[in-house]
């Protein structure tokens, strides 16, 4: 059983390996298998890289092992074996909620790395063994057997896998190969062996590993067959492909042995064909000796030496001698007298000289004397090598022997072994070894050494030291394996027909093993061949139940899906099918829709459509927008997406289509939006600008209207010229014209925009025409006036109305470019019950009438490029509309164009709206602070108030100002809002907390606009302060405002 067992090590490491490699493709599907609680990928993984290492301990058994190959093995499998490791650690902690985490590894890589610098490659593998092997089968058995218990108590495959785990831990981490330490010194592999008759532990571990697999294999069937119940019934593929894997390995190890047994005859010829060759060659040699001898025999100075042994007939003799001695390397070639006594020899030059030596016991001397040739083998006298002899009789002419010429040569020297590397000799008819590759086997019996054999031996051979120690206890049959130097060989005998000698030779066991790993390799084809097979067979089941469930889905998904499905035929446009929500949506029976083609629905042309069936087939799907006509001849916008797919054996289009008419619309609603956020944001800049801009001019205004003012009051009554005085006037008039300017491009500052309030209509007009009218003059455009309104109040925006306004005579100025003659806009108001009209007219070119429906269209205008955005008069009609107003156009070509605005009345009018009252000056008395940090701005209050009868303290800036209206009490603060340290409305907030100013009325004033004040600003100044001051400004302004302050108006 032994023997059989060593032979069958390929196979069985083959086997070894294929069970683990079939655990990990049962495993690594198990992984993915929804709700799956035991790690199995870390199994698969194992059974992948360990079945692999088996297959490359089989390599180097077949061909040969290498340090490197080595080495490699043990890295591969130390890495399957942390592999088994993980999967034993995870499934305890998934199962018990507990145990090692992943820093156990490190307490055991350590040990096992230094393993392999100071341990032998042997112990260092048996090292990774006990820490990875051992532990990591014994985890994963506890794992699955934890596993069992909770889900499958009953399962007895799985029963199976955790015993099979756990023998196998035993076998490939505990008993490893023999080493100097304990446990392996005394439980071991070999010990282990011995103990079962020299069985090879990777008997037991492969079998181990097939129950595993077994196991494995039918709880993975179970839970197939679980998950189809229900389901129609299917072949079982999976059996029938575990039975067939049977079959194959079995008829793949009885191919094995074929190939065993097939290179075991190869052998057999190929050690026959050696004894043939190497008993040609002895038989040859001798051949060559005999007839060597029986020529040199008939020479005549032979005989003449023998019967008259003069030196001269000696000369002759050995000339003779040495010609013949070189046909057989290290020969040498003699002549015996009737006495035995050497008178001739070849080698008479040398040490060991035959000449005068007496060989007539000789048995070849014998033979040769009684006329026959000798033949003899025997150990040389002088020599000491064993040699063959062959003598033959010298005759006179009478036919009278005389003498015997005698042929020596070493046996060793015949090159009988020349071209045999493995273990080979020859043995006489005793079983003594006379002739070896391998000088160790010489003089050294067959079988054990007898007393009688070695008497028999010492009389054959005299001065022969026999070697005590015999080639083997009991000689070996033909055929038979037996191991020599460490390594296996089998053993062959052939009898030889030279002198009854025996022919031994050893040839490698592992002859025949490259036929067995090529029926190995065979076997793993076909196995291979046969999962492939039924693996396509099964696929194609599946295929088909899926085909049937996948159409059913499909009809399904078609038929009730809630989005427009088209199936299309390329070549031809036609629609082979539709749903039911696409007749809906085309607006016909689904019979008429499937009996259309594409061309029928879409407004492209036939080659746009054909380009786009292009499209799709090169790039397999496409997206893409179209207007689509419904039955009703309504067009809407559609995005499709589409597919090319094969049905059938046909390629159709599958295209789902969205109607996104709504959601064009809304996009171009967007587009408009941004556009018009865009302008409003262009605006805001020129409004912030704006502000900057009067800001900076209005501090300078109020000083010369200041100035001016107090000019004219101080040469009052002092005779001063006429001329003086109209300059002065024209100076005022000046600088109010200024004022108007600044205060109009306050429009363009207010920040208020969505603030309705009461408008003044004619106001509106006059801050707007304040701004262009200069410009207007200067490129010849006549603005005329027709405000017959005499209620211009509605409710509105005024900075939105005055934008309307300005866009509008804008477009009435561009209009007027390149008319020759008289260019005039018209502004005219005028009432009705409830409305107020506006008209903007102008008597340029006029706008087609082909265009002017489109005028408040978006993004459409008449202007050349690059000079319009066609989004005013779309803003304009959104403003007017706002206040609850219309607006119209009017034109014709050559006569020109009217913008008729209609404005819903303000029912209620303001009080006061006649003309001012002068107001009469007063005279004051009291105590003011004027709080402002330009000193010129200073003064003029200064000399407003002191006109006015107050007494003036001025401050510079807040902080000084604090200080003095916490020391003393004032009747008015007049504090600018703009100054560098403690602004305006700050110090306002702070002396509002003063005993001292309880009483005081604090104004408020500025040379900027509202857009310059925060949110923040304006609250603070809404809640502290009795008035605000606009500069520029007046005496009189400034005593209206102190008046309405004191009337607390």
């Amino acid at each position: 059983m032994t023997s059989f067992f060593a032979t069958q090590l390929d196979y069985i490491f083959f086997l070894y390996g294929f069970s683990f490699i079939t655990v990990a493709v049962v495993c690594l599907p198990l992984a993915k298998r929804p709700g799956m609680i035991l790690p199995c990928k870390w199994l698969g993984l194992f059974g992948l890289v360990h079945g692999f290492n088996e297959w490359l301990d089989m390599v180097a058994l077949v061909f040969g092992d290498h340090r490197t190959f080595a080495f490699i093995r043990f890295i591969v499998m130390t890495l399957s074996f942390l592999f088994l490791f993980e999967f034993g650690r995870l499934g305890i902690r998934q199962l018990l909620k507990r145990g090692p985490g992943r820093w156990i590894y490190l307490p055991m890589l350590v040990p096992l790395v230094a393993s392999t610098f100071v341990l032998p490659a042997s112990e260092a593998n048996a090292i990774a063994r006990y820490l990875f092997g051992l532990t990591g089968a014994l985890g994963s058995a506890l794992g699955v057997a934890l596993y069992r218990k909770k889900y499958f108590p009953k399962d007895p495959w799985l029963l199976l896998v955790v015993v099979a785990m756990a023998a196998y831990g035993i076998a490939a981490g505990f008993l490893v190969s023999r080493t100097s330490f304990f446990p392996g010194a005394v439980f071991n592999a070999q010990a282990i062996s011995g103990f079962l008759s020299g069985t090879p532990i990777q008997v037991f571990r492969a079998g181990f590993a097939l129950l595993i697999s077994l196991g494995v294999w039918q709880h993975y069937l179970g839970l197939s067959i679980r998950a189809v119940q229900g389901k129609r019934k299917k072949d079982p593929i999976i059996t029938w492909l575990g039975q067939s894997l049977l079959v194959i390995l079995a008829l793949g190890w009885i191919g094995t042995e074929a190939g065993r047994d097939y290179g075991k005859k190869l052998d057999e010829s190929a050690m026959l064909a050696r004894h043939e060759s190497a008993q040609e060659i002895a038989r040859h040699s001798i051949q060559l000796m005999e007839r060597t001898a029986q020529t040199v025999s008939q020479s005549g100075d032979l005989i003449e030496v023998i019967l008259n042994p003069s030196p001269a007939n000696s000369v002759r003799a050995n000339q003779v001698l040495d010609r013949f001695s070189s046909f057989i390397p290290g020969a040498i070639v003699y002549v015996l007298d009737r006495g035995g006594k050497v008178i001739a020899s070849s080698n008479r030059n040398t040490p060991i000289s035959f000449v005068g030596e007496q060989f007539g016991m000789r048995p070849y001397f014998r033979e040769a004397m009684a006329g026959k040739t000798g033949h003899y083998w025997s150990i040389g006298l002088k020599t000491g090598q064993m040699s063959y002899y062959i003598g033959v009789p010298v005759f006179d002419s009478a036919g009278k022997i005389h003498g015997v010429l005698a042929y020596r040569a070493a046996i060793a020297d015949f090159s009988v072994f020349r071209l045999i590397n493995n273990p080979a000799w020859v043995t006489d008819q005793h079983g003594l070894v006379i002739l070896a590759n391998d000088p160790a086997l010489l003089y050294r019996t067959m079988d054990r050494l007898t007393p009688e054999l070695l008497n028999t031996l010492k009389d054959q051979y005299q001065n022969l030291q026999i070697k005590p120690q015999p080639v083997f206890q009991q000689t070996p049959k033909n055929g038979e394996l037996l191991h020599w130097n460490g390594q296996e060989y089998r053993f062959w005998s052939h009898d030889g027909s030279v002198a009854d000698w025996k022919f031994i030779f050893l040839s490698p066991s592992q002859s025949y093993t490259p036929f067995r790993f090529a029926g190995i390799i065979i076997t793993v084809l076909v196995t291979l061949l046969a999962t492939g097979f039924f693996m396509a067979r099964q696929q194609e089941n599946d295929n088909q139940d899926n085909l049937i469930e996948s159409e059913a889905r499909y009809r399904q998904l078609f038929e009730e899906n809630s989005a427009v499905m088209l199936i299309i035929e390329p070549d031809t446009g036609l629609i082979q099918d539709a749903n039911r929500v696409a007749g809906q949506f085309y607006r016909v029976s689904l019979e008429e829709l499937r009996s259309r083609s594409i061309f029928d629905l879409t407004a492209l042309e036939r080659e746009n459509v054909l380009s786009w069936f292009k499209k799709i087939e090169m790039a397999g799907r496409d997206q893409s927008e179209f207007r689509h006509r419904l039955s009703s001849q309504e067009v809407r916008d559609v995005e499709i997406y589409s597919m090319w797919l094969s049905q059938r054996g046909r390629n159709v289009v599958f295209a789902i289509v969205f109607d996104i008419s709504e959601r064009k619309r809304i996009e171009a609603e967007r587009i408009q939006f941004q556009a018009q956020l865009f302008h409003s944001e262009k605006l805001a800049s020129i409004g912030t600008l704006a502000a900057g801009v009067g800001h900076e001019i209005n501090n300078p205004l109020t000083i010369i209207r200041g100035l001016v003012e107090v000019l004219k009051s101080r040469l009052e009554g002092k005779g001063t010229s006429d001329e003086i005085g109209k300059l002065l006037n024209k100076q005022e008039l000046a600088v109010e014209r200024i004022a108007r300017i600044v205060s109009g491009l306050r429009t363009f500052a207010r920040s208020d925009t969505s603030h309705f309030e009461q408008v003044n209509l004619h106001v509106i007009i006059g801050e707007t025409l304040a701004l262009i009218e200069q410009i207007y003059k200067k490129a010849g455009i006549e603005v005329v006036l027709k405000l017959n309104s005499v209620k211009p109040y509605f409710q509105g925006n005024h900075g939105k109305l005055q934008q309307v306004i300005m866009n509008l005579i804008s477009n009435a100025k561009d209009a007027l470019d390149g008319k020759e003659g008289r260019r005039m806009i018209e502004l005219i108001s005028s009432d009705s019950d409830d409305s107020i009209f506006f008209e903007i007219r102008d008597n340029g070119a006029g706008i087609p009438a082909d265009k002017l429906g489109k005028v408040f269209d978006p993004f459409f205008t008449t202007k050349p490029p690059g000079q319009g955005t066609g989004l005013g008069l779309p803003i304009c009609r959104s403003i007017v509309e706002s206040f609850g107003g219309k607006i119209i156009v009017e034109s014709a070509q050559g006569v020109g164009t009217s913008f008729i605005i209609e404005l819903p009345r303000q029912k209620r009018l303001p009080q006061n709206t006649g003309a001012a009252v002068q107001e009469q000056m007063v005279v004051w008395k009291g105590r003011v602070i004027v709080v402002d940090d330009e000193s010129d701005i200073r003064e003029i209050f200064r000399e407003y108030l002191a006109i006015l009868g107050f007494q003036v303290v001025e401050a510079c800036n807040g902080a000084d100002a604090a200080t003095l209206m916490a020391e003393s009490v004032f009747d008015f603060a007049i504090i600018d809002i703009h100054m560098p340290g403690m602004s305006g409305d700050i110090l306002i907030e702070k002396v509002r907390q003063f005993p001292t100013c309880n009483e005081t009325k604090l104004i408020a004033t500025s040379a900027g606009i509202v857009t310059q004040f925060s949110g923040e600003q304006r609250e603070t100044l809404r809640r502290s302060i009795h008035g605000y001051l606009q500069k520029p400004f007046d005496r009189d302004t400034l005593n209206k405002l102190l008046k309405s302050v004191t009337k607390g108006l």
